[in-house]
């Protein structure tokens, strides 16, 4: 399955296709989401990114954004899982510690409400 969605942050960008994420670039705050960091390793080629999967149903991927150095994706289901810098909050996953790997992104939607639209900016994250 090629791709399907793309996004760039500073010095990285994020690929997705139905099932599948991809990482490529700089990787010096863990936004490349592969579980570690590195200020001297750069990622020339794309490298598989694993989204936590919450059951045996596995939503499709539905869109990607990325931020000065921290990535964003969101599943058909309105689920969000978010790595990378955290300083500013802009995960928004309740600290600001830094995620390497994908961490879920509790909403306080519930029920038929769910996220429908990501953006990510330099330090921060918005949906709706």
């Amino acid at each position: 399955c090629g791709a399907e969605k793309a996004s760039c942050g500073d010095c990285f960008s994020v690929v997705i296709s139905a099932h599948s994420v991809f990482s490529f670039g700089r990787n010096d705050c863990g936004q490349l989401g592969i579980g570690y960091s590195s200020h001297t390793i750069v990622s020339p080629t794309p490298q598989v990114v694993k989204i936590p999967q919450q059951s045996s149903i596995r939503p499709k991927l539905q869109d990607v954004a990325c931020g000065g150095q921290h990535a964003v994706v969101m599943l058909s289901d309105g689920s969000l899982f978010a790595w990378g810098r955290n300083e500013e909050g802009q995960l928004a996953i309740g600290s600001l510690e830094p995620k390497l790997i994908p961490s879920r992104v509790e909403t306080p939607w519930r029920g038929e409400e769910r996220v429908v639209q990501l953006a990510c900016g330099f330090s921060h994250t918005a949906f709706l």
